[in-house]
């Protein structure tokens, strides 16, 4: 089933903020609080190692002598990284390291490290192709319509929307507490769930560390 943004939008209006038919929280103004319940989602789920869900790959074209891998817009964390030639069908495997070793670029790149929010490269003589596989973050939420990733997030996010737009929008700390209560109730159900779906998922690669 998908989960809208107004799906949680009237179910904090009626629920948390005696408001069914958003006179006073019509979309426009509950949208922000909804975005940051967004936001919260994210960090959460990061924060337990739980981030965001979704594992995707997309190949990125890497120029010759280039030391940084080009991410996507919406990268959080690599799992796996892959190369080939232009124009080769097969990838091979690259090695995560702890850092860039001390050597010359060769035709091919062979390893990366993740460091300081960046795949970092030692370089290649040729132009490569790189099968980037990563999650991703959740999709931005810009209107009404947009589709929330996680359909049972809807009683978290409804909640946590009423506690902010309460908080900050509407100068009513006790709703606003109250929803902010159901909102940490709904967040461990939530997180609960995510993690014992997710425990059998393969753990990424990484490559030796020697200290």
């Amino acid at each position: 089933m998908i989960l809208l943004a107004s799906d949680v939008m009237d179910e904090s209006a009626a629920v948390y903020l005696n408001d069914a038919a958003k006179a006073r929280w019509p979309y426009t103004i509950l949208l922000p609080y909804l975005k940051s319940a967004i936001g919260v989602l994210q960090a959460e789920l990061e924060s337990n190692d739980l981030p965001p869900l979704h594992e995707i790959a997309s190949i990125i074209t890497v120029e010759p002598g280039a030391r940084e891998i080009t991410l996507p817009d919406d990268f959080v964390f690599p799992m796996y990284l892959d190369e080939r030639a232009v124009g080769e069908h097969r990838f091979e495997q690259m090695e995560e390291v702890s850092w860039e070793p001390d050597a010359e670029p060769e035709t091919k790149l062979k390893t990366w490290v993740f460091r300081e929010g960046r795949i970092q490269i030692l370089g290649a003589t040729t132009e490569r192709q790189v099968k980037l596989r990563y999650l991703r973050s959740l999709n931005a939420i810009t209107a009404a319509n947009s589709v929330i990733e996680i359909p049972n997030a809807k009683q978290f996010l409804a909640a946590e929307t009423a506690a902010l737009a309460s908080n900050f929008g509407g100068s009513a700390t006790a709703r606003g507490n109250a929803a902010g209560g159901r909102a940490e109730y709904f967040k461990r159900l939530l997180i609960s769930a995510l993690t014992k779906r997710l425990q059998d998922r393969p753990v990424r690669r990484r490559g030796y560390r020697w200290r």
